[in-house]
């Protein structure tokens, strides 16, 4: 492979792993991924690892998509691998491309995500809707053994560790279930 396109390559890996917040680029992302725990300390250099080796593995030529990325620990480790390979073809510098919009994409769609597992505000349910017909129907059996609603709703509010004015809710409610 020619020196600017090694030097396209390597430059083009350093930014993307630099935006995607790895302080030293591929080289740290790479020392990183070949560390024997295996264990990144940072999320963002696995995630910039994974998704350049499948970026290359299934949307370039034969000049990127042959590297062994399990052989690249280094900077120097790659550019030895890329001056052994044949030229970029325009596969290859479309992935190159992909590449380099790679940290935007990223970024948004864990931004994104973020987003739907945010819990909901509040305190959480004291009874689970899903037992309100459960509690209705208890009220109404205590009722008709001789108790009177309050004493029912006292009674089932001891039991599920909640208010008694949320059995009463529970109670008022059972029309709309």
């Amino acid at each position: 492979m020619r020196r600017d396109q090694i030097d396209d390559v390597l430059s083009t890996l350093d930014d993307v792993f630099r935006q995607l917040g790895v302080r030293g680029g591929f080289a740290e992302a790479a020392a990183e991924a070949r560390s024997a725990t295996a264990d990144m300390t940072t999320p963002a250099a696995r995630i910039g690892m994974i998704l350049a080796e499948h970026l290359f593995r299934q949307m370039t030529g034969d000049a990127l998509s042959a590297l062994d990325w399990r052989q690249v620990g280094t900077r120097e480790d790659l550019e030895r691998l890329l001056t052994i390979a044949p030229d970029l073809t325009p596969d290859d510098f479309r992935a190159l491309d992909e590449l380099k919009a790679l940290p935007i994409r990223v970024r948004g769609s864990l931004t994104d995500v973020a987003r739907q597992v945010q819990p909901k505000g509040g305190h959480p349910m004291a009874v689970p809707r899903a037992e309100y017909a459960a509690i209705c129907d208890e009220i109404a059996s205590l009722h008709r053994s001789g108790l009177t609603i309050g004493e029912a709703t006292r009674k089932l509010a001891s039991k599920w560790g909640c208010s008694q004015s949320k059995i009463n809710q529970i109670w008022a409610s059972r029309a709309s279930q």
